[in-house]
């Protein structure tokens, strides 16, 4: 199922350097684990991720009622299952250079940037038939 909640730590350009100690980060799973995403074996989560999270152990994390395999809601303590590494972002590309649109009286440059849309790719790690439950 998607949309679970995850956690995942790691060492993006902000942490603690003084103690080595890494940022704890959440979000929610975006695709099923199961599934695999455009048929490889990775997922997708929403969260904000950085470069420098690569490599960054993903997990479930839930505190939630969740729908077992027979389709019963299972109700109970805290779910947390290691499920993948996190190995990439996706950006939203874009040219940067100045461009001139029209507007309807006059000209108005604009300039185009890279920008992340927090989704992290993340490499299966467990059998996917494994995490249905």
């Amino acid at each position: 199922m998607a949309y679970e909640e995850i956690a995942f730590a790691g060492y993006p350009d902000v942490y603690d350097r003084t103690n080595n100690l890494p940022i704890l980060r959440r979000g929610i799973k975006a695709t099923p684990v199961y599934v695999g995403y455009e048929g490889q074996p990775v997922f997708l989560i929403d969260a904000s991720v950085f470069p420098g999270s690569s490599g960054s152990p993903v997990f479930i994390y839930s505190t939630s009622p969740r729908i077992d395999r027979s389709g019963g809601t299972s109700i109970g303590g805290t779910r947390f299952l290691f499920l993948g590494v996190l190995s990439s972002v996706f950006f939203r590309q874009q040219d940067g250079r100045l461009e001139f649109d029209e507007i309807p009286a006059s000209l108005v440059p604009v300039v185009k940037t890279r920008q992340m849309i927090d989704l992290g790719v993340v490499f299966i790690c467990r059998s996917p038939s494994s995490l249905v439950s």
